[in-house]
């Protein structure tokens, strides 16, 4: 019996393929490969890619992954770098350095995990001008270089968000970052009100989501407080076409968040109230080779047939390089205290709804800052 482990993901995943045939020798002689995990994030300060080693072992495969030196590389064995491309003259590059500042939780694998990192900004593309990267891995015992397939960066729209609006005009979430933000609950004859998020995609985009993320604060009787935060998700949706200014919908119905958030929230007597914070728009654009790997490894392989694993790791290596952005919008929650016009808000609306006594909500006890108290229901 034979065990390939398999490490692909950020957490990592172990996927473990076990084969009993009879014309497969117990031990089949070893070849040397890899597999990784990296995403590039221009608006991120630090970038992370997962190289582990990816091995023949016979024996159990949960005592196997405890081992370190079976598992991952030990330092100074392996060296990451990411080269920056522009109509195949390298331009520049980046080196990745060894840490062990983001461990695993403890469970299967070895939490002590070395992982690269980079400090180099990634820079948006700019005039025009679309690099190419190229992720190399190189085993400096055997000098085995392991690279990707090029990939592009998607847009970074955090500098110019209405470059993401296409033609979408004042129907872009984008269009107007201090624009007042209705969460309604109520239906009119056509169904229950919607809350509009609609934007274009940015380019070498392939798959967009977007999740919202309502902060709060918890007081308790003993007036201590607790930050607390809940999140609700939008859903997923992939691109036509990678070229950008797709236009995405990921309009919702007021009601759905509400409920979804009364449900989240279990009743607590310890619990004098909870003060309404904001909410922060989180969106996430993701480039081809990750909405890819994605799609095709979650997809279920007919009966008798092995599962397809996507890679655009060469020479034997397994794993994805690819790109990912995100652009966040805070919008804070009506201030009751404040008498002047206030833009870049949830409305004072969303503050009613929580306390109104008609609706199953204010049993949550919110309020809102420099509100009246919510005494219950």
């Amino acid at each position: 019996m034979k065990k390939w482990l398999f490490f692909l993901s950020l957490p990592v995943v172990l996927l473990s393929i076990n084969s009993c045939k009879n014309d497969l020798d117990a031990m089949a002689p070893y070849k040397e490969s890899i597999a990784v995990y990296g995403m590039l994030d221009p608006t991120d300060s630090v970038n992370y890619i997962r190289v582990n080693r990816v091995f023949l072992g016979a024996g159990d495969a949960n005592q196997i992954a405890q081992i370190q030196d079976s598992v991952y590389f030990k330092p100074g064995e392996a060296t990451v770098v990411v080269e920056k491309y522009w109509n195949g003259v390298l331009k520049q590059k980046y080196n990745f350095t060894e840490t062990y500042e983001k461990p695993l939780e403890e469970g299967v694998f070895n939490v002590n995990q070395l992982i690269y990192k980079s400090t180099q900004k990634f820079k948006s593309d700019s005039s025009n001008k679309f690099f190419e990267y190229v992720l190399k891995v190189t085993n400096v015992k055997t000098q085995t270089l392991f690279e990707s397939e090029n990939i592009n960066l998607v847009k970074d729209i955090t500098s110019t968000p209405t470059q993401a609006c296409g033609t979408l005009g004042s129907a872009c979430f984008f269009n107007d970052p201090n624009s007042i933000v209705n969460i309604s609950p109520y239906q009119n004859a056509f169904g229950p009100i919607e809350t509009r998020v609609k934007f274009a995609t940015p380019r070498y985009c392939a798959t967009s989501s977007v999740k919202l993320r309502f902060h709060y604060t918890e007081i308790n009787l003993d007036a201590s407080t607790s930050k607390k935060y809940f999140d609700y998700s939008l859903g997923e949706f992939d691109a036509d076409v990678p070229t950008g200014g797709e236009n995405m919908d990921f309009t919702f119905p007021g009601v759905s968040f509400y409920n979804a958030l009364n449900a989240s929230i279990p009743s607590n007597t310890n619990i004098l109230e909870r003060v309404a914070d904001s909410i922060t728009f989180h969106f996430y654009f993701g480039g081809v080779e990750l909405q890819l790997y994605k799609d095709i490894n979650n997809t279920s392989g007919s009966f008798g047939q092995e599962k397809p694993i996507y890679t655009n790791m060469k020479n034997g290596a397994v794993g994805v390089f690819s790109s990912r952005t995100k652009y966040l919008v805070n919008k804070k929650m009506f201030d009751c205290g404040t008498s002047v016009t206030q833009t870049n808000i949830i409305n004072k609306a969303f503050l009613d709804f929580l306390r109104d006594s008609n609706y199953p909500y204010c049993r949550m006890l919110f309020r809102g800052p420099n509100c009246t108290q919510n005494t219950g229901c």
